[in-house]
């Protein structure tokens, strides 16, 4: 994402195959419950700092702060994509290729057309940041989701529980 500086996600899909390829059920949890904690710790001061300074950025340079509210309030996208990058990686890890196309290419798509129908019927930047917030919400919902069907289906996958229970401790 956007404010992403640690490098976690390609780390951990490198680090995932690795443990799926040899059959580590330990070793996935390890390496989910890192992705999930390092980007929480992270990238949520991140984004603080990102919404508190960005409105200050653009009252100095534009005189009104607007601009900066609403690419604050975009910013916590990055939140709202961790599941989302969660079940890609998966997808990618356990080679379900399919799986990850459809996925993505539907988010896209979809995003696209919100963002023209949006647009079309006059709701101007306002309405296509909400709709950025909403979709991507929804996404984060659908993607916890799949992440449940797909651990259902792969022993090698931890169950939610499990994975939230590590992210204190995970390394």
């Amino acid at each position: 994402g956007l404010l992403d500086i640690t490098g976690s996600q390609r780390v951990t899909l490198t680090q995932l195959a690795k443990a799926i390829g040899a059959e580590d059920s330990t070793e996935v949890t390890r390496v989910l419950a890192y992705f999930l904690q390092i980007n929480l710790l992270y990238n949520v001061p991140l984004i603080l700092i990102f919404f508190v300074a960005a409105p200050q950025v653009t009252r100095v340079l534009y005189g009104s702060p607007t601009i900066g509210l609403w690419a604050g309030a975009l910013a916590f996208t990055q939140l709202t994509d961790i599941p989302t990058q969660l079940i890609g990686m998966v997808y990618q890890a356990r080679r379900t290729m399919w799986q990850l196309v459809s996925y993505e290419t539907g988010k896209v798509a979809i995003g696209s057309l919100t963002t023209l129908t949006l647009l079309a019927r006059g709701y101007g930047i306002v309405g296509v940041i909400v709709g950025t917030l909403a979709l991507n919400v929804i996404y984060a919902g659908v993607s916890i989701w799949r992440y449940r069907q797909a651990a259902q289906s792969d022993a090698l996958l931890p169950k939610w529980p499990v994975l939230l229970r590590q992210l204190p401790t995970a390394r």
